[in-house]
């Protein structure tokens, strides 16, 4: 799997306010599913906002080595539902998030 320069967050759906993360780090990546990610911080980055899981594991990897190419420190990623492909997103993510 990339593992990238970034150190990866991950967390559910509603778990964090974005707002209270961007206090601790003002410049960060965001990743999640459209319906998910919204009022990206100031200073941070809508990586990519798939419509669903299946564009979310095309998009993956793209976005996360798009984090590095910008010097990105942080990827907040928003996971997934964990069925289908979903689940291999996850995996992936958690991969990325446990390898720092």
């Amino acid at each position: 799997h990339y593992q990238p320069d970034a150190t990866v967050w991950t967390i559910a759906p509603g778990d964090v306010p974005f707002d209270r993360l961007a206090v601790d780090t003002p410049r960060a990546g965001l990743l999640g599913l459209a319906g998910d990610v919204h009022d990206v911080p100031e200073g941070w980055v809508a990586l990519a906002t798939p419509a669903d899981s299946e564009e979310y594991a095309r998009v993956l990897y793209a976005a996360l080595r798009q984090a590095d190419a910008m010097g990105l420190p942080v990827v907040v990623a928003v996971l997934p539902s964990d069925e289908g492909i979903g689940v291999a997103v996850c995996d992936r993510l958690r991969r990325a998030a446990a390898s720092r």
